[in-house]
């Protein structure tokens, strides 16, 4: 429906180059498939995890604050457990604010 009120030509992607399946984009890629044509354009792509968070924080964006006690992805019931290797806990006088800090 957007497609038929305003032509695509470019989508701002939040990909990063440690995402599953995303190791050989590029910042510019065309769109492939059924797709109708356009870019796709990965402005973050070559970020850490920590430029994220401290974009976020320089931005004091609105985030999910399930990621403060550790979750760094949300899954089903079964499948969502908090990742130790991501999170580092803030609260106790060592972090950044949100209580989220990246190692």
């Amino acid at each position: 429906k957007i497609q038929r009120q305003v032509p695509l030509r470019c989508i701002i992607m939040g990909t990063r180059r440690t995402d599953p399946g995303c190791g050989n984009l590029s910042s510019l890629t065309a769109s492939t498939g059924n797709y109708p044509p356009f870019l796709r354009f990965n402005p973050i792509l070559d970020w850490t995890y920590r430029d994220v968070w401290d974009f976020i924080r320089a931005c004091e964006l609105p985030y999910c604050r399930l990621y403060d006690e550790g979750y760094t992805s949300i899954g089903t019931v079964k499948d969502t457990i908090r990742n130790p290797a991501l999170f580092v806990d803030g609260r106790s006088g060592g972090g950044g604010g949100g209580g989220m800090t990246a190692r």
